[in-house]
């Protein structure tokens, strides 16, 4: 059997088709334009990339699909192809459904049906942006924190509140934030400061009807455990995220007018101590932060708050003593003084039981007198006597109370 000439008619149809199929079934999107943007043709990758028919494309310009930042560049990369007959650049289209598309083309002056055009090749780069904007999230995410733990080194106590809630607002890029203190003797948490935009604060206290700081958040033993063992949570109500301090139509109402999706919050724990917990406000076009580097800024603030907490339990530990060395310092001196007080109440005791007895003995000799002379004589006695016992009694009393001292 033989072979066709490599130039005939059959063998160049051939050829062509299988050229047109290799164009078509190519991994990047191929397209020929004119200089006045109709779409000559684009095989089926482009059209799979932009979500339309070959029908539908090909009856589109490369206007129609331009985004706006793009169109914008378009005369001076025109001047830039024109000068050199090629270039590379990167782009942005539009798909069938509005979403954006970015590729990175490459473009190159061609001769289309005896007419000059433009053939490009391009790529979907997607993929590549998006690890282009985790790289920067990255990077971004880094130097906040770096900025936020610097900051914590020269934040007094009364301000570190404020400094945690603004680190995490801008780091997380939340609506608001806001942060409290847990009270473990009254079990209720209590709002320390709202990180918001100050434009919006006065109308937030407006909608409450009072400050944020003002409305205490009683913890049940649920909600607790709930804290202390899962350690953050994302609610979609701000009902549940408050834990109820708010009333249902109020969170809902201001929940809907600051069109907020959903909340972030988690405990600032240290083993089974909770120091407190914060609340992060997201609206839905905001992505969550990330929960590896929001964990080292919940770390890092814990350890802030901690050294704070022990700073307080010190100056109220000192307080104390402050407050009882004047006791210690009068029990020493009791103290001190109760053997001398001992020997006193001695010597008084002595005479006292000394007189007591003299006295009986002379009442004794007495016998003889008459009645009235008795009498006379023994309303004195009685009352002298009875100033005996007090005075013996007393010294009972006063002796018991040193005893009392030296065991102080």
């Amino acid at each position: 059997m033989t072979r066709p000439p490599s130039d005939s008619p059959a063998l160049l149809e051939a050829r062509l088709r299988t050229l047109t199929e290799l164009v078509d079934s190519a991994p990047g999107s191929i397209m020929v334009v004119d200089f006045d943007g109709a779409i000559r043709y684009a095989n089926r990758r482009t059209f799979e990339l932009h979500g339309y028919t070959r029908e539908e494309f090909l009856a589109l310009r490369l206007q129609d699909l331009d985004t706006p930042e793009t169109a914008a560049r378009f005369a001076g990369r025109m001047r830039e192809f024109e000068a050199q007959g090629e270039l590379t650049f990167e782009a942005e289209h539009y798909r069938k459904d509005r979403s954006v598309l970015p590729l990175e083309a490459m473009a190159r002056r061609v001769t289309w049906e005896g007419r000059p055009a433009i053939l490009s090749i391009s790529w979907d780069i997607s993929e590549k942006r998006a690890l282009q904007a985790e790289a920067m999230r990255h990077t971004r995410d880094l130097a906040l924190f770096h900025l936020f733990v610097v900051g914590l080194a020269g934040t007094p106590a009364d301000a570190l509140h404020r400094h945690v809630a603004e680190g995490l607002k801008d780091f997380a890029g939340a609506y608001f934030v806001t942060i409290a203190d847990y009270d473990p003797r009254s079990r209720c948490l209590a709002h320390r400061h709202l990180a918001i935009d100050p434009g919006m604060a006065g109308r937030f206290v407006q909608f409450l009807g009072a400050r944020v700081e003002d409305i205490p958040t009683p913890l049940s033993e649920a909600d607790y455990q709930l804290v202390t063992h899962k350690g953050w949570t994302i609610e979609e109500s701000l009902y549940d995220a408050a834990f109820g301090s708010l009333p249902r139509p109020v969170a809902a109402g201001l929940q809907k007018w600051l069109q907020l999706d959903r909340f972030i919050g988690f405990a600032f724990l240290d083993g089974d101590r909770l120091y407190g917990t914060t609340l992060l406000a997201m609206h839905k076009d905001q992505p969550d932060p990330s929960m590896e580097m929001l964990q080292a800024f919940r770390h890092v603030a814990t350890l802030a708050l901690r050294a704070r907490a022990a700073e307080q339990d010190r100056r109220r530990v000192a307080d104390e003593l402050e407050r009882l060395r004047p006791m210690e310092v009068r029990g020493r001196l009791a103290t001190s003084l109760a053997p001398d007080f001992e020997r006193l109440l001695a010597r008084i005791r002595e005479k006292a039981e000394r007189t007591r007895a003299d006295r009986t003995r002379a009442e004794r000799t007495r016998a003889d007198r008459t009645r009235a002379e008795t009498a006379q004589a023994g309303a004195p006695g009685d009352e002298a006597g009875a100033a005996l016992d007090d005075l013996l009694a007393s010294v009972d009393e006063l002796e018991a109370l040193i005893r009392q001292l030296k065991t102080f």
